[in-house]
């Protein structure tokens, strides 16, 4: 018994670790669109969210939740280009993937990088529905304008309090379980890095200022 378990142990441990419970988190696939303009230097192509969708007004790459229908996430974030900005990127034009973003929501980021095949912001038929304005900034801005960076703390929240009677709902019952005082309020000491860049057309914020971060970093264009 003990050496067919240990046997057991040793087959079901043999491929590459993953990460636990990766799969209930939300995942989404962007893409970080390049192009060339007149000033002759590389921009970034963004999107501002239709004020009627779920973070709308707010600046973004096109993209968009993974389907079970995407052949990769590469593909999800394609599909969601087309179907944001009606325009087809062909898969030759992705350059290579950025590091995957896990965010304390819940939710992981693929983010792809490539040029896209539109230089003429006017040859654009972006879906009304969810785009409200296009716009590209050079890389050169990110450079010469370093965002702002804050810290926020994460917390697990044993409870809420509903609204109307501010009684507690518990999701974890500490007290009844008696586990230590400290559960019984929320806890934690990890905090999400949040940067912030100042724009013309806004700020440009949480996980696509992460995803600028970290191209510019790739890339060697900042070196902190």
């Amino acid at each position: 018994m003990i050496e067919n378990l240990s046997e057991k142990i040793r087959v079901s441990l043999e491929h590459t670790p993953g990460i636990d419970g990766i799969e209930q988190w939300f995942h989404a696939a962007v893409f970080l669109p390049l192009l060339t303009q007149g000033d002759g230097e590389w921009h970034l192509l963004f999107e501002k969210r239709a004020a009627t969708i779920r973070q709308g007004g707010e600046i973004c790459f096109p993209g968009g939740e993974v389907d079970a229908k995407d052949a990769s996430p590469c593909s999800g974030a394609l599909r969601e280009t087309f179907e944001e900005l009606g325009v087809m990127v062909p898969s030759e034009n992705v350059w290579g993937q950025l590091d995957t973003l896990l965010i304390a929501s819940g939710t992981r980021i693929s983010a792809f990088v490539g040029e896209f095949p539109v230089t003429e912001l006017a040859g654009l038929t972006p879906q009304p529905a969810e785009v409200a304005e296009v716009f590209t900034l050079p890389l050169t801005y990110f450079i010469e304008n370093p965002p702002q960076r804050y810290l926020c703390p994460v917390l697990i929240h044993p409870y809420q309090e509903k609204s109307n009677t501010l009684q507690k709902e518990w999701f974890l019952p500490a007290e009844t379980l008696f586990l230590p005082a400290r559960y019984h309020e929320p806890w934690g000491n990890a905090f999400e890095e949040i940067y912030v860049f100042e724009t013309k057309y806004g700020p440009i914020w949480g996980l696509t200022a992460k995803l600028i971060l970290q191209l510019l970093k790739k890339t060697q264009l900042i070196t902190k």
